[in-house]
């Protein structure tokens, strides 16, 4: 009886061992498990938050997205009205003719203004050598191969104005006007060929506080001396004729003919030129009142 309830007795110690061992092992089993699942916990919620971040995200660009989107209709719709708009296709197609017609006015200003210089040029130069002839036929019997001016007569280049504006000079000498000095008046040509280039190249300002009273009046005595060598030989030609005998009679009279048909010729020649001038001035003077920002110089409008 003992031995069969001690055997009982070891048979339920045996099998609450094998329970206790069994109850361990899903004791250990148990924590482990409770590791992975802490793991995957956290795995779950850095998911979510990055999940959070992209809605966001996504929600952002659909607003952007919506924004552009009615951007470009107010842009097609306003596309649209402008192309189908007929005003405004007139209006750009005025601002295109009115811009061409400016372009052509303002080149057709300068080639007046251009041949405007240019005639002044002609003009001094045929006032310059109609001084000279007066003075040869008059009072001057120029050596055989001297170069005289009507030799100069002929044609107009810078060489032949060179040596018109020499032989202004030596006969303003000889006439008494040696004391002013050749650089003065290479001072007043120079300046009108200046004048010339400047009002080629475009307006420029004058400041007359740069001129001295001084040069002022040398201009003033200078331009009384030319004139008195223009027109007071006529007075002393008149007075070399009456104390010359009947025989140089004939030669006075071919003479005096020569030198009214020169002075008639290149006075016509300088008449022309005059209203050649007054003919563009009105030109001038309108197309610059349309044209504001080509202005008239003031130096060849006063030459």
């Amino acid at each position: 009886m003992l031995r069969s309830e001690a055997e009982q007795s070891k048979e339920q110690i045996l099998t609450l061992k094998k329970r206790v061992n069994l109850l361990q092992e899903q004791e250990l089993k148990a924590a482990a498990t409770d590791s992975e699942i802490q793991l995957k916990l956290q795995k779950l919620k850095d998911l979510e938050a990055e999940a959070e971040k992209l809605r966001e995200s996504n929600f952002r660009l659909h607003l952007e997205n919506s924004e552009l989107a009615r951007q470009l209709g107010s842009t097609q719709i306003l596309a649209n009205s402008v192309l189908e708009d007929p005003e405004v296709e007139e209006l750009r197609e005025l601002s295109n003719r009115l811009r061409q017609e400016n372009a052509d006015l303002a080149k057709e200003v300068e080639r007046l203004q251009a041949g405007r210089c240019t005639d002044l040029e002609e003009l001094v130069y045929l006032r310059w050598i109609n001084a000279c002839l007066r003075y040869e036929l008059r009072n001057f019997r120029p050596p055989h191969g001297k170069t005289v001016a009507r030799d100069l007569s002929k044609s107009l280049s810078p060489e032949s104005e060179l040596k018109a504006k020499q032989l202004i000079l030596e006969y303003a000498n000889t006439e008494g006007m040696g004391e002013i000095g050749i650089d003065n008046l290479d001072f007043e040509s120079d300046q009108w060929s200046s004048s010339h280039t400047s009002y080629i190249a475009g307006p420029v300002d004058f400041d007359d506080s740069s001129v001295s009273p001084k040069n002022n009046f040398r201009k003033i005595k200078i331009f009384n001396k030319l004139r008195r060598l223009i027109g007071g030989n006529d007075i002393q030609h008149r007075n070399h004729g009456s104390s010359v005998g009947k025989t140089g009679g004939a030669e006075d009279s071919d003479s005096a003919l020569d030198s009214s048909s020169i002075s008639t010729a290149t006075d016509a020649a300088g008449d022309q030129q005059s209203n050649r001038l007054r003919s563009l001035s009105p030109d001038l003077s309108r197309h610059s009142s349309r044209h504001s920002e080509y202005p008239k110089n003031e130096e060849c409008k006063d030459g």
